[in-house]
């Protein structure tokens, strides 16, 4: 079980920590709900709902390939302060703290990451990490 905090500034808040006690058997994600780790683990077993056509890759719900079919018809979302460009608006989201330096993801030991893997990778090795 892995407790994040979700909320920039707010670590000292417990309503801000949120839990992800559903791991991944087969790698280090966790989960906050069942559902996202029975979706998840499809990556695993290949058992996915939908299907590229043009490429063949598959996705385990509707959001994640309508996301990779914008990126077939060339769909991208520009920085509105540098001239970097995003295949996704989460993406771009996550590039943007960058230039804000307000932390997207932060860990209860207080260091703070702009992407979700890059948590997770310190959680690997941070003793508060749970």
């Amino acid at each position: 079980m892995r407790y994040l905090v979700v909320m920039p500034g707010k670590s000292d808040h417990p309503q801000d920590v949120k839990v992800y006690p559903y791991d991944c058997p087969q790698c280090f994600k966790s989960y906050s709900s069942q559902a996202g780790l029975k979706s998840h683990m499809l990556q695993h077993t290949g058992n996915f709902r939908f299907w590229c056509e043009q490429c063949q890759r598959g996705f385990p719900n509707r959001g994640n390939y309508q996301a990779h079919m914008d990126k077939h018809e060339g769909i991208t979302f520009p920085c509105n302060k540098c001239d970097r460009r995003f295949n996704t608006k989460k993406s771009l989201r996550y590039h943007q703290s960058k230039h804000t330096g307000v932390y997207i993801w932060n860990c209860v030991c207080g260091k703070g990451f702009n992407e979700k893997r890059d948590l997770e990778r310190h959680g690997a090795n941070c003793q508060m990490y749970v």
